[in-house]
């Protein structure tokens, strides 16, 4: 009787530790993705177009990360539907740029053997898109973090000063604000891509009427105290700047 007990104990033991292990944070699995990411979006029907994902370690039904698709200007955050040792599964939510992208659509992330990460839409969406992601480095960010303002000069006439803001993160967050004082507008910035030559950022408004949201714009490194600031080329407009390290900036209150 006494023996039956044990074995009886045994096996209620080893469900246990089966039920423990099935109960383990999600974030085991969550070591392979965590970063920044960039590639080249391939979808039928609407060409292609590059994707960058800022993605952290998470648990089921929480936000892991952010997306931010380039030239269609639109992007959102990403909730955890599911995860394993090679795939995950999410879902996005579109916060800006809802009229360029659908909302909602679920995708998938599968590690691959070269530890790339294949991107693709989830079966019964909306088609198909896919792409090979490959790590986007930060390791120059460190040059750029700070404040910096400067007099911009857009289509070769008008003025106005630029002050902008960038803190620690990866490629794919939104690191950074932007505030153009004559406009009275700014935004949050995006960061793409950054080089210990430049950092290539996307811009979202969200206060003021005076700016044109979505545009990309460059810094290029002149020296530890200066950055050339541009607009990308091919956007419809130029606007140039000589941006200096600003150590103390008044900012006026603004309403959001």
């Amino acid at each position: 009787m006494i023996a039956r007990c044990f074995a009886c104990l045994a096996i209620v033991l080893v469900g246990l530790s089966a039920s423990l292990i099935d109960a383990a944070p999600i974030q085991q699995n969550q070591t392979w993705f965590v970063g920044g990411w960039r590639g080249r979006i391939t979808q039928p029907g609407a060409g292609s177009y590059d994707g960058v994902f800022s993605l952290k370690s998470a648990s089921i039904g929480e936000v892991f990360g952010t997306s931010s698709y380039v030239e269609l200007a639109c992007g959102g955050y990403l909730t955890l539907l599911s995860a394993s040792e090679t795939t995950l599964e999410f879902q996005e939510t579109l916060t800006y740029g809802l009229s360029r992208c659908i909302n909602g659509v679920k995708k998938i992330l599968t590690v691959r053997p070269d530890m790339l990460l294949d991107y693709e839409i989830a079966p019964n969406q909306f088609g198909t898109a896919t792409a090979i992601l490959t790590p986007a480095s930060n390791d120059a960010l460190p040059a750029y973090l700070g404040t910096w303002r400067g007099v911009i000069t857009q289509g070769g006439a008008q003025r106005y000063a630029g002050i902008f803001t960038f803190r620690a993160g990866n490629v794919g967050d939104r690191l950074g604000t932007s505030y153009y004082v004559e406009l009275g507008c700014g935004g949050e910035l995006t960061l793409l891509s950054v080089t210990a030559t430049s950092l290539e950022i996307q811009e979202q408004i969200t206060f003021g009427r005076g700016c044109g949201s979505g545009y990309r714009k460059t810094l290029t490194f002149v020296s530890s105290n200066a950055l050339d600031y541009s607009i990308v080329p091919g956007q419809g407009f130029s606007a140039t700047a000589r941006l200096n390290r600003a150590y103390f900036v008044y900012l006026p209150m603004t309403r959001r």
